[in-house]
């Protein structure tokens, strides 16, 4: 199967395990008769800084060191209105 054209213009952004994780969610969708995911370089990159930053600070939880949480970084990558953010 063909890999999905928001991985691959995204491809930059993404490690190898994520670029197949989300290659795989979405050969699971179509399976299910769903839509694909795609990336928001913007949302990835603000879950890579607070990965980095769990990881620096030796903490492991939704809510960082100040605080904040994922709504919180999720405004703050300009991501816009939203409702509901999963994993």
């Amino acid at each position: 199967m063909a890999t999905a054209s928001p991985i691959r213009s995204v491809r930059w952004a993404l490690t190898e395990p994520e670029a197949d994780l989300l290659r795989l969610i979405n050969d699971y969708r179509r399976k299910q008769g769903r839509g694909v995911l795609a990336l928001s370089v913007a949302l990835a990159q603000a879950a890579r800084r607070h990965s980095e930053a769990m990881s620096r600070l030796g903490f492991f939880a939704h809510v960082d060191t100040a605080g904040l949480g994922p709504a919180d970084r999720i405004t703050a990558a300009g991501y816009g209105s939203f409702s509901i953010a999963g994993e």
